[in-house]
């Protein structure tokens, strides 16, 4: 999406309240009161400011809403996978641009038994693509182990921090399942800085 849409949607839903209010005024008042429009396109203007800033600064997309390749749904919005199983892409996606700069992807994650020999359980890592059917290029990567838990069934955050030199298209988080221990993923956190 080109930035010249999004601020003509924004422009727009800017002058809507205060063309509404305008017209409230003036059937209330016989006149406008020019005072409460400005008023008003302002208080909206800043409101969609700090919508965007506070968006562009995190995003969280859960584990059920991204795609599978392996595993299955644990409640509302956790995927996960127990053992036997194959080895594979637990979940992945969630193609998004991003500009050049500082950021830190944050896996949550959870296994059944943080206790056996310490094995790898996952592998997580961010990648770029550039189209489709392209495999990608992997931008940063950290093995997850069976003792890195703290607790067996209580989740873990585990950042993997990257930096973009340029701009970034279809910018992809994954996790590889390991198939040594039931893992749970609940979401995937995107941080700026």
């Amino acid at each position: 999406m080109t930035r010249i849409p999004k601020l003509t949607s924004q422009i727009l839903v800017t002058f809507i309240p205060g063309v509404l209010v305008s017209l409230f005024s003036a059937g209330i008042e016989g006149k406008v009161n020019l005072y409460w429009v400005i008023l008003s396109i302002l208080i909206t203007f800043v409101g969609i400011l700090i919508y965007d800033y506070v968006r562009g600064r995190k995003r969280l997309w859960r584990a059920a809403s991204l795609n599978h390749k392996l595993g299955r749904k644990y409640g509302e919005t956790e995927w996960g996978a127990s053992v036997p199983s194959i080895q594979d892409h637990l979940v992945y996606g969630q193609y998004i641009d991003l500009p050049p700069g500082k950021f830190t992807a944050i896996f949550r994650l959870k296994v059944e038994d943080n206790a056996s020999p310490n094995a790898d359980v996952a592998l997580l890592d961010v990648v770029c693509s550039k189209n489709k059917n392209d495999a990608g290029r992997i931008i940063a990567k950290r093995i997850v182990r069976r003792h890195e838990f703290a607790y067996p069934k209580t989740y873990d955050d585990f950042p993997v921090q990257f930096t973009l030199d340029k701009r970034e298209r279809r910018v992809e988080f994954r996790v590889w399942f390991a198939n040594t221990t039931e893992l749970v993923i609940d979401t995937i956190e995107l941080q700026v800085g």
